[in-house]
């Protein structure tokens, strides 16, 4: 279906669609989806290494400026975890102090 066709209404469809699925397409489509949801979901071993750069991304900047009082977090799909296992995750860097010398 084209998405830049402006205000134009849309074509009528060739047959009525179904208003309710029969029981074996029903039970179909939930394996499918099913299926995804589960190639989709993070796997401990994602959420661990998300993890992991996380800390590693703290002690870097620890280390290149130690009078600063870092925070790292997640955001985005990554802090709400509606990630997956592909997902890019987002840190987000907050100072919260700054110590004089």
């Amino acid at each position: 279906m084209q998405y830049d066709i402006g205000d134009a209404p849309l074509e009528r469809p060739k047959e009525e669609p179904k208003k309710t699925l029969d029981p074996e397409e029903e039970k179909k489509l939930t394996g499918d989806m099913r299926a995804l949801y589960d190639r989709l979901l993070p796997s401990l071993e994602s959420d661990k290494r998300r993890l992991q750069f996380v800390e590693k991304l703290w002690r870097i900047l620890r280390k290149e400026w130690p009078g600063v009082d870092f925070q790292v977090h997640m955001f985005g799909s990554s802090g709400n975890m509606l990630c997956t296992s592909e997902s890019d995750g987002k840190k987000l860097f907050r100072e919260t102090h700054f110590e004089q010398s």
